[in-house]
């Protein structure tokens, strides 16, 4: 199994490239390294050292690395920084996801595991109130970039087959 991982030179990514590697996987780590270090990419791992935003740098590193799987951590995840640069947020969380989307098609992907968020994309809801039912009240340009992708997540399922 070829195991892709965005954002795994940081604390989440780099925990899951190193279980893949334990369970015998070949793993590639794509990280900007703008939050991440490079001395939590794991030994074995082969490294890419890039910004998803960067759509032809994303396609090269998919179509070289050809992953069965791809884990997409990497996000712009504070929702300060997404208040007061809602642009650059969208830009790193939509189009880069689509980015990885895209060269996941082109290059045969089965599986997409997206990083959404706990609890953002629902807004202020009351605890033990939320249910399956509970509609998206996003409250913050991060929670509205997450829940953008659940959806074309949805699109990429049923357009393309992508499984997420």
């Amino acid at each position: 199994m070829k195991l892709l991982v965005t954002g795994g030179a940081g604390f989440i990514g780099s925990h899951i490239a190193e279980q893949a590697l334990g369970r015998g996987w070949e793993v590639a780590v794509v990280d900007d390294l703008s939050s991440g270090r490079r001395e939590n990419v794991p030994a074995g791992a082969t490294f890419f050292e890039i910004d998803i935003r960067d759509r032809d740098a994303v396609f090269q590193a998919v179509e070289k690395f050809q992953p069965d799987v791809l884990s997409h951590q990497a996000a712009q995840a504070s929702v300060a920084i997404s208040v007061r640069e809602p642009v650059r947020d969208a830009e790193i969380n939509v189009i880069g996801t689509l980015n990885l989307l895209d060269a996941s098609v082109a290059n045969g992907v089965s599986r997409f595991v997206f990083a959404s968020t706990g609890g953002a994309i629902y807004g202020e809801v009351p605890s033990g109130q939320a249910t399956e039912e509970t509609a998206p009240r996003p409250l913050s340009p991060y929670a509205a970039s997450k829940f953008a992708v659940e959806n074309y997540l949805r699109c990429y399922e049923s357009e393309h087959g992508l499984q997420s």
